[in-house]
């Protein structure tokens, strides 16, 4: 099953100092969100309307908007893995940020490039799910 989160999505970069007040602001956060520690910052990635409420809370935080949100049931037997994906969509210059989870995994993905991603990983699911029917 592929899914297209229909609300709009921010990409949040923090500088690592800021770690307390993140955790602060992602403990006020409804799901689907996602936190990526880097050794020098944290990514959060957030629904735009919940990240204009919580942007004050953390000075020097840069964001980007217009983001979606792809979502991909996985299991082994039923779903490409995200690599796969992603190579498919690199010669069409769609580039997407993946984000993974326990059962689903995502790709964040600009909203102008959200309807080609989508066929992309559409098609890619199909193709898999036929290679492996039994």
């Amino acid at each position: 099953m592929v899914e297209v989160h229909p609300e709009r999505f921010v990409a949040v970069t923090v500088p690592a100092r800021l770690g307390p007040s993140v955790r602060l602001v992602t403990d006020r956060l409804r799901t689907p969100f996602f936190v990526l520690f880097q050794s020098e910052e944290i990514v959060i990635v957030a629904l735009e309307g919940e990240w204009g409420r919580e942007a004050h809370f953390l000075p020097g935080a840069r964001a980007e908007r217009g983001f979606r949100l792809i979502t991909l049931e996985t299991s082994p037997d039923n779903s490409p893995r995200l690599p796969e994906i992603l190579a498919r969509m690199h010669p069409a210059g769609i580039h997407a940020r993946p984000l993974s989870a326990f059962h689903r995994d995502h790709l964040l993905v600009r909203e102008e490039e959200v309807a080609a991603a989508t066929e992309i990983v559409a098609a890619a699911v199909e193709e898999y799910r036929a290679q492996n029917a039994t």
